[in-house]
């Protein structure tokens, strides 16, 4: 258990899926955002969700950057420039080059997982005695809280531990708090840039001036079986 005192908060969540037909996405990503004052995400949210309701901008209980219309995407991007995130990080694999053996969605997720939180886990491991992690519920995986601990603690003679404090992680529906939303729309900026769509990851996400990292992961770091 953490104190509330001295410690980090990252909120994580997925963006595509893990079928490999024709009409799939082309990449699966895990996004995720730190920030020490979690309180303050979920109120500029709920601020947004509050003024714009009467508006009939939104039409359920939370925000999900594919789904909101685009008067609704702009003004949460637009709020997450000015959001105290420690960092934002995305972790993209490209489908179409994962061998067929490390197809399974559990795999694919802790490939992702790796790659990610090696990116997340250096630029806040001074930062904080204590990591509470919250992450999205996923229906392809039903623990996905056990896969980013394994994660986050395991090591070899050659690699420590990534988190050796204090560590809780859990699981939550995207609904259940403002960081988890946050990370999606960080998800989706970086598809939208990493397809040619819109540059919204340079514009919204790095151009606050935190620290980023926007990535598909190289076939040389997709060790997703046991070993590091």
């Amino acid at each position: 258990m953490t104190t509330g005192v001295d410690e980090v908060w990252l909120f994580i969540d997925e963006q595509g899926d893990v079928k490999f037909g024709a009409r799939n996405s082309q990449h699966f990503a895990l996004a995720a955002v730190a920030t020490r004052s979690p309180g303050t995400i979920t109120a500029s949210l709920d601020a947004i969700r509050h003024r714009e309701w009467p508006n009939g901008h939104v039409s359920r209980g939370q925000f999900h950057a594919h789904d909101d219309c685009p008067y609704i995407q702009r003004a949460v991007l637009d709020a997450m420039r000015g959001l105290p995130l420690l960092r934002c990080d995305v972790a993209a694999l490209r489908k179409d080059t994962i061998d067929e053996s490390v197809r399974s969605p559990a795999l694919m997720y802790r490939t992702a997982a790796r790659a990610l939180l090696r990116r997340a886990i250096p630029g806040i491991a001074g930062e904080a005695q204590a990591l509470v992690v919250v992450v999205a519920e996923w229906a392809p995986l039903a623990a996905p809280d056990a896969v980013l601990r394994a994660v986050l603690t395991e090591s070899w003679p050659d690699r420590p531990a990534l988190w050796a404090t204090d560590l809780v992680v859990v699981r939550a529906p995207a609904a259940a708090h403002g960081g988890l939303q946050c990370a999606d729309y960080a998800a989706w900026a970086a598809h939208r840039q990493r397809t040619g769509r819109e540059p919204l990851w340079s514009r919204y996400i790095e151009s606050a001036g935190r620290a980023t990292a926007n990535i598909v992961v190289p076939p040389d770091e997709r060790d997703a079986g046991s070993s590091g």
